[in-house]
């Protein structure tokens, strides 16, 4: 019983993997340049970052004006 699972796992993997290799080929025929690929994550982590920013500036505004207010 146990050689029949291992057997059917081991199929699976196999067929998987087959599908991985196929969807990778697939993916591969677009030609995306280094230079747009960067421009376009860069773009997202700095609108990202300065979100950030921006929300981590106001929580400091708001600590001092509390700190401020305790005195």
């Amino acid at each position: 019983m146990r050689k029949k699972i291992r057997l059917g796992i081991s199929i699976l993997f196999l067929v998987l993997s087959g599908i991985s290799y196929l969807l990778y080929l697939q993916g591969s025929d677009k030609k995306v340049y280094s230079d747009e690929l960067i421009n376009s994550e860069s773009r997202v982590f700095k609108e990202n970052l300065n979100s950030f920013l921006n929300i981590a500036k106001d929580n400091m505004k708001i600590s001092r004006q509390n700190l401020l207010a305790k005195r």
